[in-house]
């Protein structure tokens, strides 16, 4: 099993959100919980598919 780490916080896990973030064209693997406070609060916020390191 894979894992990579949140970008925004020190979790880690096997499901990470490939999201944008901010006004770079830089993509970023974030976990749910960071995921879903950049959906609410975010202009720049992008969804770019969902990585999982089980497969």
């Amino acid at each position: 099993m894979k894992v990579k780490e949140c970008a925004k916080c020190p979790k880690s896990g096997n499901v990470m959100y490939r999201v944008k973030i901010d006004a770079t064209k830089n993509w970023f693997f974030l976990c749910k919980d960071c995921t879903n406070i950049e959906k609410d609060n975010n202009k720049f916020y992008i969804y770019g598919g969902t990585w999982k390191g089980y497969q």
